[in-house]
């Protein structure tokens, strides 16, 4: 990571599900115990998977979006290892809301 102090994921996590989410963000573990934050969008709504853009940007059967709950939020915490602060929101061009995060170090 050199130098940076700062990850961001935009919509990552809204293709993944919880399970893929927390073994993508154990990668980071070293970065943010160092002091390094992770900015990320996630949607969240309601617990189910979803197919959206069918036909749009050029794909036939669209892609897989992932409604997270409050829970599942919480669980990328890292059993509370780490604070995760809702900073702000956005809305694609599918009209779905995403919420901004900052994850850091909780120590």
């Amino acid at each position: 990571m050199g130098n940076c102090n700062t990850v961001l994921l935009g919509s990552v996590f809204t293709h993944m599900g919880i399970e893929d989410s927390l073994k993508f963000l154990e990668k980071f573990h070293d970065f943010i115990c160092k002091g390094g934050i992770i900015v990320f969008s996630l949607i969240i709504e309601k617990d189910k998977y979803e197919l959206v853009g069918k036909g749009e940007y050029g794909i036939e059967d669209g892609y897989a979006v992932v409604f997270h709950s409050q829970k599942e939020l919480q669980m990328l915490s890292n059993k509370g290892k780490y604070s995760i602060s809702n900073i702000g929101s956005f809305q694609t061009d599918h009209h779905v809301k995403h919420d901004i995060f900052v994850l850091r170090n909780n120590v």
